[in-house]
């Protein structure tokens, strides 16, 4: 390519880029990781138009086809197999709105604008490509017409080139010549590929390429802020021992800050924390991950510590749930658990629920007729059950206190403990 149709295509290349956002914001679609993602892909297709229209009318000149003739000509001729083209990259890539759930969500945006790229890119090379190639260029014969061969070091591609364009064009007319085995040995080839299926994994969203993990802590509700300082303390030094770890931060009473497009800070809570670990390489991460979940399940047993990688896509807390509704608390516990010893059975990783930990209940039925007999009201039982768990204020005022009476020790052998009034 000259440097005149190297001009045209740079100068194709915002243009279409340009009418691809008008196109984005016309459709709703705003710019993000996806969309930014989906117009670096479309960069290394859209350009194949500008260029393909360019040699077009390179080649109408230097056949000695006037400048406006050829301006149009050249694109013209060339205009189905440049069509074709471009409608075969875009059904690519719009299998993926067929996607369900929360990938399509996700994912929608890349096929939406690659064709909207790939649309303003087809309209480029029929308009303005021709504008600018009537005025810039001046006509440059193909290799096989006797076009000159480029100076070192462009030429080596040159000859490389000339050299292969005679076997090219043997195979190309065989092919021609005998299109149904053509097809089928295609056609073969690409059944045949069905089989590398199984061994490309099932997970849509790679992990994250980052050299960082994260080490979400939870006791239960009822801990205080000193007890999960001492549980991220214990955490700190099983992690202090490993080489591959060169830092961190640690994050209480909560979590942190949204570091990450896709991890969610947590509402503050005493009971919670959040341990960021850095690494030395982010390929040191995924071994790490399975070597941390044995160490902190095997020594931290007071706090559910669950260790997860990073990875792309939506927000997800749990890769695998499972909803379970009904008007029977206790109906629901049981299936709950019922469902956490199946998954934890199929090999899972800290099975947990939202239903919260059972609370026992206290329920005191109160004889009215005896009671009232003996002059106990509701009231008086009331703060007579109180005192027995939460215990009753002694003391008014700031040095108040509260006591609360126990339980007798249990009977032993179907006795009371000895010393104890009977």
């Amino acid at each position: 390519m000259e440097w005149r149709a190297a001009v045209i295509v740079a100068c194709a290349i915002p243009l279409t880029v340009a009418m691809t956002l008008g196109g984005m914001a016309v459709a709703g679609i705003p710019l993000h990781q996806v969309s930014i993602a989906a117009l670096i892909i479309a960069l290394g297709m859209l350009v194949d138009d500008p260029v393909v229209a360019a040699d077009g009318i390179n080649r109408e000149m230097a056949g000695g086809t006037p400048r406006a003739v050829a301006a149009w000509i050249g694109p013209w001729k060339l205009r189905r197999p440049i069509f074709f083209a471009t409608v075969i990259n875009i059904f690519a890539f719009l299998p993926l709105l067929l996607l369900p759930g929360d990938k399509k969500s996700f994912i929608h945006a890349l096929p939406v604008v690659v064709t909207l790229a790939l649309v303003c890119s087809r309209i480029v090379s029929m308009t303005f490509v021709p504008l600018l190639g009537r005025h810039l260029l001046r006509g440059q014969p193909g290799l096989e017409q006797g076009g000159a061969v480029r100076p070192w070091p462009f030429g080596l591609a040159d000859r490389a080139i000339i050299f292969l364009l005679r076997p090219y064009r043997a195979v190309l007319g065989a092919a021609l010549r005998r299109p149904w085995p053509v097809l089928a040995v295609v056609y073969g080839l690409l059944a045949a590929s069905l089989a590398l299926v199984p061994g490309l994994g099932r997970q849509f969203f790679p992990p994250a390429d980052r050299n960082q993990l994260l080490i979400d802590i939870a006791l239960p509700e009822s801990s205080s802020l000193a007890q999960t300082r001492r549980v991220c303390d214990d955490v700190i030094r099983l992690l202090d021992s490993r080489r591959e770890i060169t830092g961190g931060a640690v994050f209480m009473g909560g979590s942190g800050p949204r570091f990450y497009y896709n991890v969610t800070p947590k509402p503050p809570a005493d009971h919670l924390a959040q341990v960021l670990v850095n690494t030395r390489q982010a390929g040191e991460v995924p071994a790490l991950v399975t070597v941390l979940r044995t160490i902190l399940d095997r020594e931290m047993t007071t706090a559910r510590c669950v260790v997860r990688q990073l990875e792309q896509g939506p927000p997800v807390e749990a890769p695998i749930q499972i909803r379970i509704s009904g008007p029977d608390r206790g109906e629901l516990r049981r299936l709950a658990d019922q469902a956490a010893r199946a998954v934890d059975e199929a090999g899972s990783y800290r099975v947990s629920d939202d239903l919260g930990t059972p609370v026992p209940v206290l329920q005191v039925s109160l004889d009215q007729a005896r009671a009232g007999r003996l002059g106990i009201t509701p009231a008086v039982l009331a703060t007579a059950v109180h005192a027995a768990g939460a215990g009753l204020e002694v003391a008014p005022g700031a040095g108040k206190r509260r006591a609360a009476s126990r339980p007798p020790p249990p009977a032993v052998g179907g006795r009371r403990a000895p010393g104890k009034p009977g």
